[in-house]
């Protein structure tokens, strides 16, 4: 009887011990989860201030370079573009701070400058500027035989107001077999249009070995997305390398060629290699020569 009891105690001390343990194991969990969410909104908070910080500095940055700057406001406007000489006008607005009754400025743009007339307490001009030419304009002001220059922040850019945004692709079955590359399915053809500008003609074309085999017209019925019905077959033999275009001519005589689709075959001919032209749309001016920005 005293050996059951003292098995009994022993059973009741190791189920308290372990009723502890388990009690102590959750009250440290709550306490490591608490800490847990204690220190995530502590990163939350840093995180908060961290921002706050940087949008302080980026204010304070703002504020210093507009305290040293010599002009009060300015203005970029884009012009005709001239397909004849392969120039685009840009004419820039400029208010300096402070003007005197001698001032005169000028505008430069990359190797082209201009002269700026004065309108009260403001300065135009215009330049023509080379398609090719990407920079920022640099208004100088001259006063007494000294000068003041600043170049504005803007990047004047054909590119980036003028040119259609293209992008091309083919969508259905494209087999190789028997000597064939045979496409069953659309090519479709998305483009942003710049404001002021149409387009003229548009086609598609293949070449082998850079020779044009097969050309259609295309009609291009939407300002925005256009799908053109595609099921053609061409000869392609072992070291040939095809390659298939949409391109699209705009009112301002620039041509824009996007490769749909291009593949190269092996020397044994047993392998296809897709894509070998890269993702790229090529612009060329009236006379056929493409145009390469700097």
């Amino acid at each position: 009887m005293k050996n059951i009891s003292e098995k009994t105690l022993l059973v009741i001390l190791i189920v308290l011990v372990s009723f502890f343990g388990i009690f102590q194991a959750d009250k440290a969990a709550n306490r490591i989860s608490q800490l847990s969410n204690q220190v995530n909104n502590l990163s939350s908070d840093v995180n908060r201030q961290s921002r706050q910080l940087s949008d302080l500095y980026t204010q304070i940055e703002d504020l210093l370079k507009k305290q040293g700057s010599i002009l009060d406001s300015y203005e970029i406007t884009y012009g005709a573009f001239d397909s004849g000489n392969m120039t685009y006008e840009v004419s820039i607005k400029a208010t300096p701070k402070e003007t005197w009754e001698n001032t005169a400025a000028d505008v430069a743009l990359g190797g082209v400058r201009g002269e700026m007339s004065r309108s009260g307490t403001s300065f135009s001009g215009v330049v023509h500027v080379p398609l090719t030419e990407e920079a920022s304009p640099t208004v100088t002001f001259y006063e007494g035989g000294k000068s003041r220059s600043e170049t504005l922040d803007d990047i004047v850019s054909f590119r980036a107001h003028y040119l259609y945004q293209i992008k091309s692709g083919f969508s259905g079955e494209k087999s190789h077999r028997d000597g064939k590359l045979s496409y069953n399915g659309d090519i479709f053809l998305y483009f942003d249009s710049p404001e002021g500008f149409s387009l003229k003609s548009g086609r598609l074309f293949a070449t082998l070995n850079d020779k044009e085999v097969f050309t259609k017209e295309i009609s291009l019925d939407s300002p925005k997305e256009n799908t053109f019905p595609f099921n053609e077959a061409f000869p392609i033999n072992p070291g040939d390398r095809f390659a298939l275009f949409v391109e699209i001519r705009d009112e301002s005589g620039l041509t824009y060629r996007y490769p749909v689709d291009s593949a190269a075959v092996s020397s044994d001919g047993r392998a296809l290699s897709e894509h070998y032209l890269p993702d790229e749309c090529a612009v060329y001016d009236k006379n056929g020569k493409e145009i390469t920005f700097e």
